[in-house]
């Protein structure tokens, strides 16, 4: 169960159990950002939201496997060499990596 749906169910039972806070709220707007603060407030945070030097070794550790493939199968090419399929697969998976790393999600804010 994601966070959200998670603070949805939490706001309902609050909004369910507290007596007048139905009305409270729905005459008040700022009521409800003062329940939603209250009942996010216990949830712990997403991972590494905050924490870009994570992200960032991360691409440049696909970015790196990803070039060496490629310069690897350049180079065996080269020499007339077979390439091994292994490296055919690391390099398609560190490009497919860093595609769904720095693709922005569909429920992103923009």
């Amino acid at each position: 169960m994601d966070e959200i749906s998670r603070s949805a169910k939490l706001v309902t039972a609050l909004l369910k159990n507290v007596p007048g806070l139905m009305n409270l709220a729905s005459a008040d707007a700022t009521v409800l950002d003062k329940i939603t603060d209250e009942v996010t407030k216990g949830l712990p945070p997403p991972a590494f939201v905050g924490d870009k030097l994570i992200y960032r070794v991360v691409v440049f550790a696909l970015a790196g496997v990803a070039l060496l493939s490629v310069v690897g199968a350049v180079v065996l090419t080269f020499y007339r060499l077979e390439v091994p399929d292994m490296v055919t697969a690391l390099g398609s998976a560190a490009i497919g990596a860093m595609a769904g790393l720095l693709v922005p999600s569909p429920t992103a804010k923009t």
